[in-house]
């Protein structure tokens, strides 16, 4: 597709059978002449990411570029994207991600990557990203994650790793403004008593289909704003004695089909309605 329109502030291409997308001669253009500020490009066959993909719209702030069935992404593409904050990358089939990290994208808020083929996250990957405030990465093939690597995400508030095949856990305790962690679908057989340290403001929290075969005393501690906990699908057979002492907030439980025999002290949980 050949884009000649400049003063375009919104376009949409989606569910086409599209297989490029660029703009004639961007070099004789400057970057106050291309206005494209939204592009939704879901659901077409744009396979191949070549020089001129996206080349000139250095004004773009959103990008829905899902359902295109390509396997690897450049995000040096981006790199003169200095306004981009949101980014749909979901349901292809991105197994590498092609760029050592994202300086240039130090605006983006939020990144969706969700339901491709994505096996390793590394730590300075994110880093940047600096004001990210969503990210999702379920449905993916992730078995293990650097410690760090969320570390630096500092505003984020929902993080979406459903469906992967986690078996242990990152650092969590630096995402202080977290408010929603879907953690469903992995391959948790337990987590350490320190892993929600620090998430005073989380309010959404599903465990649900793992392994899990014990809830620890103190692992809820510090979730006192937590009105959602799901915990249904595991082989939870023991829950310690105040194990939901501090969840003075809790509205929603779910401790459906385990192999849980003996339970304590719901009495603690006098906010479920």
């Amino acid at each position: 597709l050949l884009v000649r329109n400049y003063n375009l502030a919104y376009l949409n291409l989606s569910n086409n059978y599209l297989k490029s997308f660029y703009i004639e001669n961007t070099k004789s253009l400057t970057s106050n002449q291309i206005g494209l500020v939204e592009l939704d490009l879901n659901y077409n066959k744009i396979v191949n990411q070549t020089d001129t993909f996206l080349s000139g719209f250095n004004k773009l702030e959103s990008l829905a570029y899902s359902k295109n069935g390509f396997e690897s992404f450049d995000f040096q593409l981006f790199k003169n994207f200095s306004y981009l904050t949101f980014v749909d990358l979901s349901c292809n089939r991105i197994a590498a991600i092609k760029s050592p990290n994202f300086t240039f994208l130090n605006k983006i808020k939020t990144l969706n990557l969700s339901n491709n083929l994505i096996e390793k996250v590394s730590t300075h990957l994110l880093e940047n990203l600096i004001r990210l405030d969503s990210l999702d990465l379920s449905k993916n093939r992730l078995k293990a994650l650097d410690q760090l690597v969320f570390s630096k995400l500092n505003n984020l508030d929902y993080l979406n790793l459903n469906e992967n095949k986690l078996r242990t856990l990152p650092v969590l305790s630096d995402l202080k403004k977290l408010e929603f962690l879907d953690l469903g679908r992995n391959s948790l057989t337990s987590i350490e008593s320190a892993s929600f340290r620090k998430l005073f403001v989380l309010e959404r929290l599903s465990l649900a289909s793992n392994r899990l075969e014990n809830i620890s005393q103190d692992l809820f501690n510090d979730l006192s704003s937590l009105v959602y906990l799901d915990l249904s699908n595991n082989s939870i057979q023991s829950i310690e004695s105040g194990s939901f002492r501090f969840l003075a907030n809790l509205q929603s439980l779910l401790i459906n089909s385990t192999k849980l025999k003996v339970i304590e002290k719901l009495g603690e949980l006098s906010s479920i309605k």
